[in-house]
């Protein structure tokens, strides 16, 4: 618009200056006559400015004025307008530049290369299954999975699991059985005694245990936000989880979202901190309960294109661990067992609907291995040619437990 309002501004200034020299042409060709009416006889060149003063009125410029009071009043609109207020911080738009509304009119295509330049890229923990139980729904503050780890932390039963199940079936209580557990999988757990309950129990920690630890994500002290309506999405706000001016974050979305997930149930991330001697860090894990573990990060292996997955060695008292998430198709291959046919059915309905699938899994690691592989790792550190052929690429670690 500004450019085609100065286009009228420069025709206007044509067309004035056009009219002036006509004006100033007839008069000095009715010289004699013209004059004698008006008493004027100036040089054609004051005569000129004279008529420019006569016909200025037809450069309107107080267009501008009013142009200029409507690109603020727009200003004004935008910056109250309701809608334009996020959600998450309650702040509004500020225009910045009084050409913005009418360069946004100028947008007729968007392109981007990136998931996130223009998306929100939000990532929540929707599902989960845990040694071939489907704990069920995570996303909202009350969902059935979320309610049903939080009560399997809390007394050590699930009602749902393949037991209880197979219980109400045998009884003529229910008729269905949990969701990913077949007939077949729920009678051979009711076959395996009282005890299973007590590994759902186990299973259930360590899985969230294992997404609390095996991360990069750092706790940050943030300015308290004002309250804001919840998301579309359904996830919890960080207030739920930790303090109002304490939030997780990460460069990785997936990462800050698993270790939420471990937190609305009740393995909160504390913190982490660098030890004086060496490159080690502590990891601070508040629960299940009032229990408060301590993790010593002795390596961690980032996520690459080559590896597809991200693992962390810690120690926990006089045990080490290997603790990894990655694409299903990679780590499948590791698992010192293969997953079993609840798993399976469970990870092809996460994919159908459209959900990122990951496997989290862990092993125990002797001291002996511990201290072979970490100077074969060491030492790969140190070549410039990182391929695959290295002898800590191809020695370790394999054989994996299911978290």
């Amino acid at each position: 618009m500004q450019s085609h309002l100065n286009q009228v501004i420069v025709g206007l200034l044509v067309f004035l200056f056009t009219l002036c020299i006509a004006s100033t042409i007839v008069y000095e060709a009715g010289d004699g006559t013209i004059s004698e009416h008006t008493g004027d006889n100036d040089h054609p060149f004051i005569m000129f400015f004279k008529f420019t003063i006569i016909f200025y009125h037809i450069v309107p410029l107080s267009l501008y004025v009013v142009y200029e009071m409507l690109k603020l009043f727009l200003g004004y609109l935008l910056a109250s307008d309701k809608q334009m207020i996020d959600p998450d911080t309650g702040e509004g738009a500020v225009p910045r530049t009084a050409d913005l509304m009418e360069e946004m009119g100028q947008i007729s295509f968007i392109f981007s290369d990136k998931t996130g330049t223009l998306t929100r890229n939000e990532m929540v923990f929707a599902q989960c299954d845990i040694n071939g139980l489907n704990m069920g729904e995570f996303r909202g503050d009350s969902a059935e999975g979320l309610e049903r780890v939080r009560r399997v932390i809390d007394t050590g039963l699930v009602e749902g699991s393949p037991r209880t199940q197979m219980q109400k079936k045998l009884t003529g209580m229910g008729s269905e059985a949990s969701a990913g557990v077949d007939i077949d999988e729920a009678a051979e757990m009711v076959s395996r005694g009282p005890g299973a309950e007590e590994q759902t129990f186990t299973n259930v920690v360590d899985f969230f245990t294992c997404l609390a630890v095996c991360h990069s994500v750092v706790k940050q002290r943030v300015n308290p936000k004002p309250a804001a309506e919840p998301a579309s999405t359904g996830e919890a706000p960080a207030a739920d989880c930790l303090g109002p001016t304490e939030q997780y974050s990460g460069a990785s979305p997936d990462e800050v979202a698993l270790v939420y997930a471990a937190a609305k149930v009740g393995i909160v991330f504390k913190g982490r901190k660098r030890k004086y001697a060496g490159s080690s860090s502590e990891l601070v894990v508040h629960g299940p309960g009032d229990r408060q573990r301590t993790f010593v990060q002795l390596f961690e292996l980032p996520f690459s294109s080559d590896r597809k997955r991200s693992s962390v060695i810690v120690r926990h008292r006089s045990d080490i661990w290997c603790i990894t998430k990655g694409a299903d198709t990679v780590m499948e291959p590791l698992l010192r067992d293969p997953l079993s046919a609840g798993s399976q059915r469970n990870l092809t309905a996460y994919a159908s609907k459209g959900l990122r699938t990951l496997i989290v899994a862990m092993k125990k690691v002797s001291e002996e291995e511990f201290a072979e592989w970490s100077r074969d790792y060491i030492a790969a550190r140190e070549v410039i040619d990182t391929t695959k052929e290295s002898p800590a690429w191809q020695r370790w670690p394999r054989g994996w437990s299911r978290a």
